[in-house]
């Protein structure tokens, strides 16, 4: 299922989900990404932020998640999963306190991980569930 937003502030935010099932139900496979450039503006950090200390950047975020899963017993599933995301400071103002890179999340970065995961999933029916 993909979406799309945009802002009048310009700021961009799209998404795709998949989730497919195959071989009767058998096996799960769900992925998510996504991408957002989003202009905003940073006050400071704290109570004693003014106007005047407003400074203007944009993020640009993108973000992977994908699960493979498989049915084990009729409602226990057990799988791997990956996620994986990347953050990005773009069009900061120079001499500004994100400019400096002392203020967490100001620089780029990249966090993954992979894991195991059980799901115990108790629904009569995967697309329109009544009980469960």
């Amino acid at each position: 299922m993909p979406s799309l937003i945009y802002t009048q502030k310009k700021q961009i935010m799209t998404e795709l989900i998949t989730d497919l099932y195959l071989k009767n139900d058998t096996y799960n496979l769900k992925t998510y990404t996504s991408y957002a450039k989003f202009p905003d503006s940073f006050y400071g950090i704290g109570n004693n932020t003014f106007e005047k200390m407003k400074e203007n950047y944009t993020s640009r975020k993108a973000k992977l998640e994908v699960s493979f899963q498989k049915k084990v017993r009729s409602v226990l599933h057990i799988g791997i999963q990956y996620n994986s995301m990347y953050s990005n400071l773009k069009e900061i103002e120079e001499n500004g306190l994100l400019a400096k890179g002392d203020i967490l999340g100001s620089k780029k970065g990249m966090a993954s991980g992979i894991g195991f995961l059980v799901n115990w999933d108790t629904r009569n029916n995967i697309y329109y569930p009544s009980s469960g």
